[in-house]
């Protein structure tokens, strides 16, 4: 609030009326008020002292001139009670209480005489507060004016007194020896009571001819010191607006060669997007009112033939009635519509168009036309379906491979047959995976072979690879059965994927191109001699004994790559079967995913922990459970590899 009444005060054109204002209402209504009151107490001051000298020079000649001369008549006496006796002259002091109740009675003003020590006839007065303080004041202030401002009746009353003081030897001797007398030792200069004078205090002005003229100067100087400040202001103004004027023709000359120049530019924009772009205009029904040579040479019609049509002379039969609905809905809402749209040439052949169509809207914000600008598409969209068609080739031929790839993993039959029991988790990121798992009977039905094996990438690549390992895996097998005195070795056989894979691709040479092969594990199931032999790159095995959880740790070496060691052996660990045994195989699919609220990887770690606290439960629980941590720890992160687990339990 004070903010804005200075922000006021300080504008240069209401600012001084609100000051003058302000200074005058202040004249008005406090100043001319105080002065005008003081001026009358003044005044009734002065009138009251020039009132009391008048009657005590009556008194005085009174006393000289009638009293003196008739106290020695016998038949004439001088009392108070002269109104009751006929032959009896008031007394001097008896006449100014007489003469103050004419006074009173008969003008504005009040007069009254009093003393705190009353002869008997006015011994019953009760002097009031002002009274009482004059007598006291004044005893000891003759030569001083008592005053004092006072409401009587609800008016406002100003109250004058004056000591009256013995100053005649004759009047303290009367005072003295009267029998009545209520004082006996009066002497000169003592005070014998009051003259009070009062008078109401008017609610007019009163001012003297100084204060008026003092007023009129006011006046006269804030009227002079307003019109010098406006006719300032007002020279001054002028040569603002003069200033502005220039300036605002230079801005209106600046902004009309701008606009000049931007007409310019937007007919050089509108040369460039009729040059790039097909551009039709409509009015807010959908009739064309403008259309490029663009538009017409795709479209195959003349520009006559275009004007006043709507676009229904270039849709498509092909396109879906839906399309174009929510397309007028968008553009009637006001709305930037986007989409490819097909159309039709006039001689029936398709094509097809980048289309934004934005409503133009006027002053009111509404719709007055529609602008489209389209860009041609077509060989786009025709490369588009041909791609659609080899991608549909393509992925056809890639799920027959995975058809083709799934007959090379183990046969469900022959897992049921071998161990008690058995689970199998095998998920490749594609539609074919880089992971393959194999389960082979050898020479009796007491032993088997079983790998595990994650080759180099996933997808097409390493569903290949796969392919190789599978044909290797059949030779190694051929020749296992062949020879019923060869002793299996998971780590040999290791070795012998690796110099294979190496000596096919040519990794044996510095020159090869390719680099691939696998990490991975074999595991060698023998019944009779209730054994399992375990080697495995890079992979490690987890089995449960005897409610013990081990863990067999894989050789830091894979198998195949351009820099495996051909000659590198293999580690090979032996299982004894001499209880219940549970044996995990997995790639590392499972522990890379990433995942958890941090995205991090799965983990081997926790992957450990998750089989040792399910490990002695029913193996088909064990899968569903291992599907259930993966999936929630995976949540919305996309899969990036394969995933192959494998459980088999022995109980021999």
């Amino acid at each position: 609030m004070v903010i804005k009444f200075g922000k006021v005060v300080i504008n240069p054109i209401i600012g001084p009326i609100v000051i003058f204002s302000s200074f005058i209402l202040a004249l008005s209504f406090i100043y001319m008020p105080q002065i005008s009151t003081q001026n009358q107490k003044d005044s009734i001051e002065k009138d009251a002292r020039s009132l009391i000298s008048h009657l005590k020079s009556f008194r005085t000649y009174y006393t000289n001139s009638v009293v003196k001369k008739v106290s020695h008549l016998d038949d004439l006496t001088i009392n108070f009670d002269h109104k009751e006796k006929s032959k009896t002259i008031p007394l001097p002091a008896t006449t100014i209480h007489n003469l103050s109740e004419i006074f009173t009675k008969d003008s504005e003003m009040g007069f009254s005489f009093y003393s705190d020590y009353p002869f008997p006839n006015r011994a019953n007065r009760v002097l009031d507060q002002f009274q009482k303080d004059s007598i006291n004041y004044l005893r000891n202030n003759p030569n001083k004016v008592y005053t004092k401002e006072e409401s009587i009746d609800g008016k406002k009353v100003y109250r004058v007194a004056v000591a009256d003081v013995f100053h005649s030897q004759a009047c303290v001797s009367c005072h003295n020896y009267r029998a009545d007398t209520p004082k006996n030792d009066w002497k000169l200069g003592d005070v014998r009571g009051v003259f009070e004078v009062n008078r109401e205090i008017q609610k007019s002005f009163m001012l003297s001819a100084n204060q008026v003229s003092y007023l009129l100067f006011v006046l006269v100087a804030i009227l002079i010191f307003a019109l010098m400040h406006y006719s300032v202001m007002y020279i001054r103004r002028g040569r603002e607006l003069k200033t502005q004027a220039n300036s605002l023709e230079q801005e209106v000359n600046s902004r009309t060669k701008d606009l000049m120049q931007s007409n310019k530019m937007l007919l050089e924009y509108k040369k460039a997007v009729d040059a790039s772009a097909i551009v039709s205009k409509t009015d807010e029904q959908g009739r064309i009112t403008y259309a490029n040579e663009a538009f017409c040479k795709i479209s195959g019609y003349e520009i006559e033939e275009l004007l006043g049509k709507s676009h229904n002379i270039v849709r498509s039969p092909d396109v879906d009635p839906s399309f174009y609905k929510n397309m007028w809905e968008t553009i009637q809402s006001k709305e930037v519509f986007k989409g490819t749209i097909q159309n039709r040439s006039k001689e029936g052949e398709p094509y097809y168009v980048a289309t934004t169509i934005v409503p133009i809207l006027d002053s009111d914000n509404e719709i007055t036309e529609y602008l489209s600008l389209r860009y041609n598409l077509t060989d786009l969209e025709i490369a588009k379906k041909r791609l659609e068609t080899v991608n549909k080739n393509l992925k056809d031929s890639i799920e027959y491979a995975s058809l083709i790839q799934n007959t090379f993993m183990a046969e469900e039959q022959a897992l049921e047959k071998y161990f008690d029991e058995y689970f199998t988790i095998w998920e490749p990121k594609d539609i074919v995976g880089g992971d393959i798992y194999l389960f082979e009977e050898l020479r009796t039905e007491d032993e088997a072979l079983l790998m595990v094996i994650d080759c180099t990438g996933h997808g097409v690549h390493g569903a290949f690879v796969t392919m190789i390992i599978k044909a290797i895996e059949r030779h190694i097998v051929a020749r296992i059965n062949s020879d019923p005195s060869e002793v299996v070795s998971p780590a040999n056989l290791l070795g012998v994927l690796n110099r294979s894979i190496k000596h096919l691709l040519k990794q044996d040479r510095d020159t090869s191109l390719s680099n691939v092969g696998f990490d991975g594990t074999i595991l060698y199931f023998n019944k009779k001699e209730k054994i399992v032999k375990c080697a495995s790159a890079r992979n490690e095995i987890l089995y449960t004994q005897d409610n013990d959880f081990h863990r067999i740790k894989g050789d830091r070496h894979s198998v195949g790559y351009r820099d495996s060691d051909s000659n590198y052996q293999f580690s090979e660990t032996v299982v004894e079967l001499s209880s219940p045994t549970t044996l995990y195989v997995a790639t590392d699919g499972y522990f890379d995913q990433i995942g958890g609220s941090k995205k991090r990887s799965f983990g081997r770690r926790r992957f450990r922990e998750l089989a040792q606290s399910i490990a002695f439960d029913p193996l088909n629980e064990q899968k569903d459970e291992f599907l259930h941590r993966l999936k929630r720890y995976q949540d919305n992160c996309d899969r990036l590899d394969d995933i192959t687990l494998i459980a088999v339990k022995m109980d021999i």
